[in-house]
């Protein structure tokens, strides 16, 4: 595996661990909406917030199996 690669797979990771951190950050100013709106944009947030973890680790999967030896 070159360089490149692996400099790139670090950078997905770096922009998803942001992404997962703007979400978590965007649940806790639900948490002061009114009820009603809080219902539909929490469920909707939460499952964008699965799929980023889904995808956080899948892609931790992939490197490990591109390159075993390098640190996640």
């Amino acid at each position: 595996m070159n360089k490149d690669t692996l400099d790139k797979i670090e950078l997905v990771k770096q922009e998803i661990d942001a992404a997962e951190a703007a979400l978590d950050a965007a649940m806790r100013l639900v948490e002061l909406a009114p009820r009603a709106e809080k219902v539909t944009i929490s469920m909707t947030l939460e499952r964008a917030l699965d799929r980023l973890r889904a995808a956080k680790e899948d892609l931790a999967q992939l490197k490990l199996v591109i390159a075993p030896s390098v640190d996640m």
